[in-house]
C-alpha cells in the first residue's frame, strides 16, 4: 500500500474563518521558546543506544551545514535516551557517559553552539529512562540546574517508570494514571535553572495531554511511538486531527520523530509523511543518519514550501475536513481532505490511498476558502495554477521522467538500450482544476500479459520464452550496469511487443487530415476533449521491450523498502534486509516460470486469512529452496517475525 499526497496553498484570502479557534484552556508557557514547531535531528530512531555519542552528535550538526539543513531552519542536534552512566555521582548529579562523551557534556555543547546550532537532551519523569538508565524522579531541581550549566537547549521528558503516586518508587501500571504531577514539577525546575530550555513532554499521549500541555512545556506527545511502519503514521495523524485546535505559537502536538529514510516507507509514502506533520505543525525531528539519504530526501526534509507552512507565525494545525459527497473515513487509511489556515492563506492537503487514485475538490468546500477563483502553489514540486478545484496527481510520473532521463544520459553503445522502452517527449493536459503529465514513448503492441491472455493455455512455448528472456536480460544488463538502476517491477504487463509495421500510423494520419474527430468543449471550465478513433492492428510484432519504470530505484542507494509485486517478491524484500540488483533476477526467474507453466511458482495465499502474507509466501519458498543464507538472514530486520534465535523457521508449521 502506498499513499500520495498534494499540498497546495491558496493566499490571498482571509485566512481562518471557518476554522476553529485554538484551543484556549490553559495559557501558554512563558518561557520565550517554541514560537513555531522544533526542527532538528534526534538520536534514537538512528541507532538507538549506539546513536547516543558526542562523534555522532558532532557529525550530524557538520551535515546539518554541509547540506544545508541548518540553512533550510533545522536547529536541534538532540541525543536521545543511554547518554548516561548508569548511576549517578557521590553528589546525586547525572554523569555522561565518558566512553561516549570524553569531553564532557560542556564541551560537546560548546561545539554545537559555534556551529550556530542547538543541542537537546533526554531525561525522564519516572525512577529510570526507558532505556534503565538515572531519572530525574527527585532530581527535577538538581537536574534542571545541571542541564543549564552544560548551556542544553532543549529536554525531551519521557515517562517510563513514573509512579501513580508521589513518595512511591514502583512503576505505574495504571493506563489511567496521572502523570501530569511530575511534568509540572520538571517545569518549574527548567523554568527557575536560569536558562531558557525548549520543554518537550513525552508522555505518549496519556491524561488528555493537549488539554493542559499548553500550560507546562513547548510541545507533548499525543500518541504513543511512531513504531516504524506506514500503519504508526496512518495511527498517529488520525489521531491528531481531532485535537488539531489545541497547537498554537509556543505549544504544539508532538506527532512523535519521522521515520523518513529508514527503509520502512515508499518515496511516496515517505512524502505524505512529511507533509502531514508539517501541515498539522508538528514539531520536526529527523530520525536518520543523515549522511546517508538521497538527495530526494534531503530535498523533501529541506522543501521551503512544506517548512514554511510548518513555520508559518499564526500557528495553527491543519485538520481534516469533509467535502460534500465525499466519503467516510476508511481504517487504516489516511483520510484524504485536510487544510488549515495560514497567516496569508489556507493549506489543503489531497492524500490519495491508492497510488493509481486521484482526488479532487471545490475550494467552495474547504474550510476558510468558499466560492471564488484562487491562486495556489503546489508544494512539493513549486507549480503554480488558479482556479475553483484541485486534484491530486500521481506523483510517479515525475519520478518515472527522472529514470528515463538519466537512461538518456547513459552510454549508448550497450546492447540492451533497445530492450527497454525510451521516452520521447513529455507534456501536460488540462485536468479538472490541474495540469496532468502525459509521457510520450515509441509506438508498441500488445503486453506480453495481454498476448498470454489470447492464447487459451495462457502459456508461452519455450522458444518464445528463451527470446523474451534474452531481451529481458539485455534489459536488465544495461539498466544495471550502464544506467545503475533497479527496475523492481518485472511483470507480464510492463513487457510490451515492439510494432514493425508502422504504415498503421501514416493511415492514421491520413485519416485524420481527411476528416477530423470531433471535438467536445466541456462546458464547466472550457476544457477541450478530443475524441478517439479506431487505429488498424499492425500486421507484424517486432522484439518485447521493458516498460514502466514508475517505481524503479536508483542502485547506489541503500535499499530495505518494500518493493515488487507480491508474488515475485524477493526473500531479502520480505525479511526487510538490505537489497540491490540481484532482487530484479529474482523477479525475472519467477515471472518466467509463471508464463512458462501457467501458473505461479509461488502465490504467497494464507489459508486462514484468504489473502497474501508474507509468512505464506516465506513458507512457500523455505519448502521449495530450504532456509534462507544466515548471512541474509543477519541482515533482515524482520528476522525475529519469522524465524527462532536459532534460525530456524517458524512460519513452516502454519503452512506446510
Amino acid at each position: 500500500m502506498w499513499s500520495t499526497l498534494l499540498v497546495l496553498a491558496a493566499t490571498d484570502v482571509v485566512s481562518g474563518l471557518a476554522f476553529e479557534k485554538s484551543n484556549g484552556l490553559k495559557p501558554r508557557l512563558d518561557n520565550g521558546l517554541g514560537k513555531t514547531p522544533a526542527l532538528g535531528w534526534n538520536s534514537w530512531n538512528q541507532g538507538g543506544c549506539n546513536a547516543a555519542t558526542a562523534a555522532v552528535a558532532l557529525d550530524t550538526a557538520q551535515a546539518f551545514i554541509d547540506l544545508g539543513l541548518k540553512d533550510a531552519g533545522y536547529t536541534y542536534v538532540n541525543i536521545d535516551d543511554c547518554w548516561s552512566t548508569s548511576s549517578r555521582d557521590d553528589s546525586g548529579n547525572l554523569v555522561p557517559d565518558p566512553s561516549k562523551f570524553p569531553q564532557g557534556m560542556k564541551s560537546l555543547t560548546d561545539q554545537i553552539h559555534a556551529m550556530g546550532l542547538k543541542f537537546g537532551l533526554y531525561g525522564d519523569a519516572g525512577t529510570k529512562t526507558c532505556a534503565g538508565y538515572p531519572g530525574s524522579q527527585g532530581h527535577e531541581e538538581q537536574d534542571a540546574k545541571l542541564l543549564a550549566s552544560w548551556g542544553v537547549d532543549y529536554w525531551k521528558h519521557d515517562n517510563c517508570y513514573t509512579p501513580c503516586n508521589a513518595g512511591e518508587m514502583q512503576t505505574c501500571t495504571d493506563p489511567a494514571g496521572n502523570t501530569q504531577t511530575w511534568y509540572v514539577t520538571m517545569r518549574d525546575a527548567l523554568q527557575s535553572s536560569g536558562r531558557p530550555i525548549f520543554y518537550s513532554l513525552c508522555n505518549w499521549g496519556r491524561d488528555s495531554v493537549w488539554t493542559w500541555g499548553a500550560d507546562v512545556g513547548n510541545s507533548w506527545r499525543m500518541s504513543v511511538d511512531n513504531w516504524g511502519g506506514w500503519e504508526d503514521v496512518v495511527r498517529i495523524a488520525s489521531q491528531a486531527a481531532p485535537i488539531a485546535s489545541y497547537s498554537a505559537p509556543h505549544g504544539f502536538n508532538d506527532l512523535d520523530m519521522m521515520i523518513i529514510g529508514n527503509g520502512k516507507l515508499t518515496a511516496a509514502e515517505e512524502r505524505a509523511h512529511f507533509g502531514i506533520w508539517a501541515i498539522s505543525k508538528s514539531p520536526i525531528f529527523i530520525g536518520t543518519n543523515i549522511r546517508k539519504l538521497s538527495e530526494e530526501t534531503i530535498s523533501l526534509f529541506t522543501n521551503k514550501g512544506l517548512l514554511a507552512v510548518n513555520q508559518d507565525p499564526l500557528g495553527r494545525a491543519a485538520t481534516t475536513f469533509r467535502p460534500e459527497g465525499a466519503a467516510s473515513p476508511v481504517s487504516g487509511q489516511l483520510y484524504p481532505y485536510w487544510a488549515g489556515p495560514l497567516s496569508d492563506g489556507v493549506v489543503v492537503g489531497l492524500v490519495a490511498p491508492d497510488g493509481d487514485q486521484t482526488l479532487s475538490v471545490n475550494f467552495s468546500d474547504v474550510p476558510g476558502l468558499g466560492e471564488g477563483t484562487f491562486s495556489w502553489t503546489e508544494l512539493y514540486s513549486g507549480n503554480t495554477g488558479s482556479g475553483t478545484s484541485a486534484s491530486s496527481m500521481d506523483q510517479q510520473a515525475d519520478h518515472e521522467v527522472k529514470m528515463y532521463r538519466r537512461m538518456a544520459e547513459s552510454p549508448k553503445g550497450h546492447r540492451g538500450r533497445d530492450a527497454v522502452r525510451t521516452l520521447l517527449d513529455t507534456f501536460y493536459v488540462d485536468g479538472p482544476g490541474d495540469k496532468h503529465q502525459c509521457l510520450v514513448h515509441p509506438p508498441l503492441f500488445e503486453s506480453i500479459l495481454t498476448f498470454l491472455r489470447c492464447n487459451p493455455v495462457e502459456r508461452l512455448p519455450s522458444e518464445v520464452i528463451a527470446f523474451v528472456l534474452l531481451r529481458l536480460f539485455l534489459a536488465l544488463d544495461y539498466l544495471h550496469t550502464e544506467c545503475r538502476i533497479i527496475h523492481t517491477d518485472i511483470k507480464a504487463d510492463n513487457i510490451m511487443l515492439g510494432i514493425d509495421d508502422d504504415s498503421v500510423f501514416s493511415d492514421f494520419e491520413e485519416e485524420e487530415l481527411q476528416d477530423p474527430v470531433p471535438r467536445k468543449e466541456v462546458d464547466i471550465d472550457g476544457r477541450m476533449i478530443y475524441m478517439s478513433r479506431d487505429l488498424r492492428m499492425p500486421n507484424n510484432m517486432d522484439a518485447p521491450v521493458l516498460c514502466d519504470f514508475g517505481s524503479a530505484m536508483l542502485g547506489a542507494q541503500h535499499h530495505s523498502e518494500f518493493v515488487q509485486p507480491n508474488i515475485y517478491r524477493a526473500p531479502e524484500v520480505i525479511l526487510e534486509a538490505p537489497w540491490t540488483y540481484s532482487v530484479d533476477i529474482w523477479n525475472v526467474g519467477c515471472m518466467i516460470w509463471d508464463i512458462y507453466e501457467g501458473g505461479s511458482l509461488f502465490t504467497g495465499y494464507d489459508l486462514e486469512f484468504q489473502k497474501y502474507r508474507s509468512r505464506a509466501h516465506l513458507a512457500e519458498m523455505i519448502n521449495l529452496l530450504g532456509p534462507p543464507p544466515s548471512s541474509l538472514l543477519a541482515q533482515g530486520e524482520l528476522r525475529d517475525k519469522f524465524f527462532s534465535s536459532e534460525g530456524k523457521s517458524t512460519v513452516l508449521s502454519s503452512y506446510v
